[in-house]
């Protein structure tokens, strides 16, 4: 039973330790990316090929949301460093994304502890 509560201790030690680290590393997200969430959850999904039989490349990806960005009348060199990010850096900006989205205490997940982790 000690032992028990030693690990409660711990696990708790854990989750404020975390909890710290996390209002750190909020602080520290990289303003390159802000652009990102907007992309991923709006401008993909309304600009995705209608049909799945004909995928396209991130290349063309990248040049249609190019072109919308110069419809709203974003800036050439703007447009330029969101593309070469898109294209270079696909899986920061996927792993920046989802550290936000666990990170921000408005994001609607279950928080509570499951039965994984007993």
């Amino acid at each position: 039973m000690a032992m028990r509560g030693a690990s409660l201790v711990v696990c708790r030690y854990y989750a404020v330790r975390s909890q710290l680290s996390s209002a750190t590393f909020l602080a520290a997200q990289n303003p390159e990316y802000d652009f990102y969430p907007e992309f991923r959850n709006s401008f993909t999904l309304s600009y995705a090929p209608r049909t799945p039989a004909l995928p396209m490349t991130q290349e063309q990806i990248a040049e249609r949301y190019a072109a919308k960005l110069r419809e709203e009348g974003v800036r050439e060199t703007e447009i330029t460093h969101r593309v070469t990010v898109l294209l270079t850096k696909r899986n920061a900006l996927e792993a920046e994304y989802w550290n936000r989205y666990y990170l921000d205490s408005k994001s609607n997940f279950n928080r509570a502890p499951n039965d994984f982790l007993r």
